[in-house]
Order: C-alpha cells, then sequence, then structure tokens
C-alpha cells in the first residue's frame, strides 16, 4: 500500500492505494487547499509547516484504513523553482520524518501520464497528447499506453500567469505563445487528455451550463463557454454560482484561457477528463 502525496504550487493533495493489474484500487484520497505560492511568485513564509501540517493529517487520515504503507512525497514547480528549497525540504523532514522528492518536469510530466493511461474511461491504445495544468506549470506528454515519446513542463501555470499578466488578453498571448514555441515538435495525437483542477471545475461548470455530451468530454466550444461564463464574475460570484473554491476561483480565467490555446495549437475539437494523474502515476511506479 503506497500513501503517494503531491505537493503543488496551490494545493496539497494525497492518494492512499495500491496497484492491481496495471490500475490503481483507491483506498482514501484527500485534497487541501494550501496554495504555498502567494501572489508574488514566491513561496510564502509558513511552506514548510503548511506541508508538514498536511503530510501529518494525511498520515494520521491513512491509518484510519490501514497500518501498512509506505509513505512516498514528491514536490513540483513550486518547490522546483524555490531557491529556499533545501531548507523546507530540511524542516519536513524533521517535522515529519518524510523525505520529500523535488520532480524535475520531465519526471512530473512522466508520472503524471502513466497515471492517466491507468483510467478504465481513457483508451490507452491510442496515441494520446496528455496535460495537467498546475498552479506554476503546465506539464505535456504524448505518448501511447505508458510509453512517452514527448514530455516538457511550460512555466504557465494558473497562478503564474494570474500573477504575471495584467489582463485577460494577455493570458491567450502569453499562453499561445509559450505552447507554440516549447511543442513546435510535439507529434500528431488521436486524443487530448487533461487532468488537474482547472479541469475539474470546468467538468462540473458544463454540468451546471446544461451543455451537451458526456460528463467527462469537455468540447473546445465547452472550454469558450465555460471561460465566458466566469470572466466577467468576482471571484465571489465564481464561489457562489459554480462552486469552485477560493483557492482556485482566483486563478481559473487565466487556466481556462490555457487549455483553450492548448486545444487550438493541438487543433483538438475536445478532451478526456480523467481524475487518474501523478499521485495514480506514483502508485503504479512504486516498488
Amino acid at each position: 500500500m503506497i500513501l503517494a502525496i503531491d505537493i503543488g504550487s496551490n494545493t496539497i493533495k494525497c492518494l492512499l492505494g495500491h496497484s492491481e493489474s496495471g490500475s490503481v484500487v483507491r483506498v482514501y484520497e484527500k485534497s487541501l487547499d494550501n496554495r504555498i505560492l502567494d501572489n508574488g511568485g514566491v513561496l510564502v513564509q509558513n511552506a514548510d509547516s503548511m506541508i508538514a501540517e498536511s503530510i501529518k493529517t494525511f498520515i494520521t487520515s491513512a491509518k484510519k484504513f490501514s497500518d501498512d504503507f509506505k509513505v512516498k512525497v514528491v514536490a513540483t514547480s513550486a518547490l522546483r523553482d524555490s531557491n529556499c528549497r533545501n531548507k523546507i525540504l530540511e524542516n519536513v523532514l524533521h517535522e515529519t520524518g518524510c523525505q520529500i522528492k523535488i520532480l524535475s518536469g520531465d519526471e512530473e510530466a512522466r508520472l503524471s501520464f502513466c497515471g492517466a493511461m491507468s483510467d478504465v474511461l481513457v483508451d490507452s491504445s491510442k496515441r494520446s497528447a496528455y496535460f495537467d495544468l498546475g498552479g506554476g506549470s503546465l506539464e505535456i506528454v504524448a505518448g501511447q499506453n505508458c510509453d512517452v515519446d514527448f514530455a516538457c513542463s511550460i512555466p504557465i501555470g494558473a497562478v503564474r500567469l494570474t500573477r504575471t499578466c495584467k489582463c485577460n488578453e494577455e493570458y491567450f498571448e502569453t499562453s499561445r505563445k509559450a505552447i507554440g514555441q516549447a511543442l513546435s515538435s510535439f507529434p500528431k495525437c488521436e486524443q487530448l487528455i487533461g487532468a488537474g483542477g482547472s479541469v475539474v471545475a470546468a467538468r462540473f461548470m458544463k454540468q451546471k451550463l446544461g451543455l451537451d455530451g458526456a460528463e467527462n468530454i469537455i468540447s473546445i466550444d465547452d472550454m469558450h463557454a465555460c471561460y465566458d461564463a466566469v470572466c466577467g464574475l468576482s471571484v465571489e460570484q465564481r464561489v457562489e454560482k459554480f462552486a469552485i473554491t477560493r483557492n482556485r476561483a482566483d486563478i481559473i480565467v487565466s487556466a481556462f484561457a490555457s487549455i483553450i490555446e492548448l486545444m487550438d495549437f493541438l487543433q483538438m475539437k475536445e478532451l478526456v477528463h480523467t481524475f487518474c494523474n501523478i499521485r495514480y502515476g506514483l502508485i503504479l511506479s512504486s516498488k
């Protein structure tokens, strides 16, 4: 049994489970809206204590389901890009006894892709483009089954975009430029798979807006409709009207803009949403 913990810029999440026949059996999972990256693009002063308390909370909760599990903790762009990451790793290790592994962009992308391909609702036999939009970066992968042909991390996460851009138009312009440069040699794929909190928000917004189609399929028209529905609202209105978490409501416009630009660049008319992500990949790759 593995307790996989993922420390992102905007949320800290865990999944307790084990691998079975190439997929993950879920036992327990939880997400905490702990944003460790502030509006200035640096780690908040109490980032180490937030991370440590989250890990302890997850371990305590997981023990209600199993007494025998290994803890695997990884961190992505927020710690990867921080100058004080070593001090934070030391403090968290002292507080929890858990060693955090900071993933490279390539490692993050590959683990996420492996997790997504384990989803029974995803046709892993097709050559797939997969993305996971986080707070600090956009991971994009191309491959088939769990074999990766292309993987990269683009520094246009939703928190980062919201911090650096001055208007909605800049979200599109910045995303378009970064995606075009990073994916100039991206291979042709048959389907697009998407993960991350912003895709989850779009999935549930699609229902609230009464848009047609399967729940886990989000078309480019659906994405435009979701963008149009939130871009003119205040953060409070987004929370109230669409039940978007407060920690995501302030960055959702830039996130939707990035997803639209990615779909346009890849010439994909729709994406398949998956809840299987980096934590699933961690469990599948653990011995």
